[in-house]
């Protein structure tokens, strides 16, 4: 996505450009506050299940102020919009900063503001996604620079999470998020008016299509806060296991699917048990290890994020044919080539049939 010639092609690496440090600098503070933030609420006295709890609502927050901003940001405007957000995340850091009580940072992090994951998909995400839509840059080019903005993502979610090895310490995190935030606040107000949502016209906007996708999030919302009563029955350990795999064999069955509705079914049935693990792995961590001993027990986290880089690298380079796609398509070809062809006798030739899925030609 590098900018070509004239104008509109300096207005998109401008875009490009801000989004990037943007985004690498979110992930940066993201990351410390994803390995840092559930020891910090631990060393404050809280018991396992309520850190559990807490960071279930904070990703519970994240997800309903991103669904109110797929419905109603480009009211607001998407500058004023994403201004708003850092502003709002140099509030949670300064209540980090200086300590609230258990609660307060969690009605902040209901705006969508906070996350806890090294890789935000939140309401950020949400409006950065459909910004650069107005650089007017050829689709090639937009998905190599999306690969490019998610490997920075993991990037620098990484590098915060291995600066999370640091001793928990909240005015540390505090300060950071609220230097992120300003710095945020900056970038948004240099955004030119092109990332703003067109005039209206027949058909849905970009921000509501992403509204209508949100199904999956909602039931992975559910069942974070599931996961703490369904733990509570059959303990921390057994609610790990017994959610994720079921999850990873429904995730791995989607391209199988005989049919669209069949595949969504899968989804909408994974999403149901993906992130039960999330709340309760991080509160079987905090209970193993001793409140002084907190900071070993986040080692495993760091590490996990490091190998993620040369997959969303290499998937922005990805031809078209090689993505996620492909066993479907192959499916679907398989199916045609067995189904008879109802105007095979006819005596007038018939038209040479389109690919199944047009988006996915090789050029």
């Amino acid at each position: 996505m590098s900018p070509a010639g004239g104008v509109g092609g300096g207005v998109g690496g401008r875009v490009v450009g801000l989004l990037l440090i943007s985004q690498a600098l979110r992930g940066l503070g993201y990351g410390i506050a994803a390995v840092q933030l559930g020891a910090i609420l631990r060393l404050d006295g809280l018991t396992p299940a309520r850190v559990g709890l807490m960071l279930a609502a904070i990703l519970a927050g994240t997800l309903v102020a991103g669904l109110a901003l797929a419905r109603w940001g480009d009211l607001a405007g998407r500058r004023r919009t994403y201004a708003a957000l850092y502003g709002a995340l140099v509030c949670a850091g300064i209540i980090i900063a200086f300590g609230a009580p258990p609660w307060l940072p969690a009605v902040v992090a209901m705006t969508g503001a906070l996350s806890v994951e090294v890789i935000e998909s939140g309401p950020f995400t949400t409006l950065e996604q459909v910004m650069p839509a107005g650089t007017g840059r050829p689709q090639r080019e937009v998905v190599r620079g999306f690969g490019l903005y998610n490997a920075v993502a993991v990037v620098a979610g990484t590098a915060g999470a291995l600066l999370g090895a640091l001793p928990a310490d909240r005015r540390l995190l505090g300060e950071v998020l609220a230097v992120v935030g300003a710095a945020g606040v900056m970038l948004g107000t240099r955004l030119p008016a092109s990332v703003e949502a067109p005039a209206a016209h027949p058909g849905l906007p970009r921000t509501r299509m992403l509204a209508r996708s949100r199904g999956p999030g909602v039931l992975r919302s559910a069942s974070l806060l599931a996961a703490p009563v369904v733990a509570a029955r059959v303990g921390l350990l057994r609610t790990m296991v017994f959610t994720h795999i079921p999850s990873n064999l429904l995730l791995a069955a989607v391209p199988f699917a005989p049919a669209l509705p069949g595949a969504i079914a899968l989804l909408m049935a994974r999403a149901c048990l993906s992130q039960m693990d999330v709340p309760t792995r991080q509160a079987y961590v905090m209970a193993l290890v001793p409140r002084t001993g907190a900071d070993r027990g986040r080692g495993p986290h760091q590490h996990r994020p490091l190998p993620h880089p040369t997959g969303r690298t290499r998937a922005g380079r990805a031809d078209p044919a090689l993505r996620a796609g492909a066993p479907v398509r192959h499916r679907r070809s398989r199916q045609d080539r067995l189904r008879p062809d109802p105007v095979a006798d006819l005596p007038i030739r018939p038209p040479a049939r389109r690919p199944a899925l047009p988006l996915m030609r090789s050029t």
